[in-house]
């Protein structure tokens, strides 16, 4: 009779030590069953949400204060990523605040950081607010890195059309067109100058000459005419040269520049 006693007060015992720890958790837990200790916000987003799903946990100055309760496509815009987190409602948010993929390390856990924006306007306690999403910083530099390589990509094409050898060719005319051009200047401007010191002689010559009271000005001015008749001829070579190289321009000024282009 003793011993179905003793099993009956330890069986007691048992339970009641049972039922006290259950109490204690659920105390302890808070009972974890109060919804109204969260609230509900949204994010939209196009980006990239690599390593963001259920359970992911949200943090702010590196505390948790929620977690994502839903990912998923937004059911009228199916290249639009609904991201549903729930954070501690007292956690004050402003307005225009972000929520910013992250990671402890380079292959850590993935988290979601809140950036307060600058709005001094806080959201209230309602469900559904909205907050603004920020791809992670890997991704960010990723992405530059990738339209940095193809903008590099691009330019070398372009160098490499602009070094090829129908354009060289092309260049190596125009560098021959202008020395010619240039000898062509040089050479008049030679005839200029010989006609200017012809000019200034047959002045001379004829002060001297009619000082000396010789007036046999058809003597003088013979050698002084045949001297400036050979400079304009001169500076009439060049200016026939001169039309004529006008005159190819007009008609075809691409190849008068670079020249024939073989086929």
């Amino acid at each position: 009779m003793e011993r179905n006693v003793n099993f009956t007060i330890i069986g007691v015992i048992f339970f009641s030590i049972l039922s006290a720890l259950v109490i204690f958790i659920m105390i302890m837990g808070n009972f974890n069953l109060q919804k109204d200790e969260y609230t509900n916000y949204v994010v939209y987003t196009t980006k990239e949400i690599t390593g963001i799903g259920v359970n992911t946990p949200v943090r702010f100055k590196g505390i948790n204060i929620g977690s994502v309760t839903y990912v998923g496509f937004d059911k009228q815009n199916p290249d639009v990523v609904k991201i549903m987190v729930q954070i501690k409602k007292h956690i004050p948010i402003k307005e225009g605040s972000t929520l910013m993929a992250d990671s402890q390390g380079l292959a850590g856990i993935t988290f979601l950081t809140l950036k307060q924006s600058n709005s001094k306007i806080f959201i209230t306690g309602e469900n559904g607010a909205l907050l603004n999403f920020e791809p992670s910083l890997f991704h960010r530099l990723s992405t530059k890195a990738n339209q940095a390589s193809t903008d590099i990509i691009d330019i070398l094409k372009d160098a490499k059309n602009v070094l090829n050898e129908k354009n060289i060719e092309s260049v190596s005319h125009i560098l021959t067109n202008i020395k010619i051009l240039s000898a062509n200047l040089n050479q008049t401007q030679k005839d200029i100058d010989r006609l200017t010191n012809n000019f200034d002689t047959l002045v001379n010559n004829l002060n001297k000459q009619i000082q000396s009271g010789d007036y046999n000005i058809k003597g003088i001015l013979d050698p002084m005419i045949l001297r400036l008749n050979m400079s304009l001829n001169y500076m009439d070579r060049f200016f026939k040269r001169g039309s004529g190289v006008l005159e190819k321009f007009e008609r075809d000024p691409y190849n008068t520049l670079f020249g024939e282009q073989k086929k």
